[in-house]
């Protein structure tokens, strides 16, 4: 206990500690909820982003196809 506070004011200094070391430690735990929330966010985005240019890509090729068909039966 330091000398220049009374016991009073020593109790009310370590309760103000505890209380803002709950408040680290809560804060740690919604980051680290977040971060993890964050991830499962960018990971499903990456995912629809994936399929969505897979579709794409066998749109497209789906299309050429038919073209090209099409340009070989039409030139029969």
């Amino acid at each position: 206990m330091s000398k220049d506070l009374t016991p009073v004011q020593e109790a009310k200094k370590i309760k103000d500690m505890e209380f803002r070391q709950r408040e680290i430690e809560d804060s740690k735990a919604l980051t680290a909820q977040a971060e993890q929330r964050c991830a499962e966010i960018m990971a499903d985005f990456i995912e629809a982003t994936v399929e969505e240019r897979h579709a794409y890509e066998q749109g497209k090729m789906e299309g050429q196809i038919a073209s090209y068909t099409s340009n070989f039966l039409g030139s029969k």
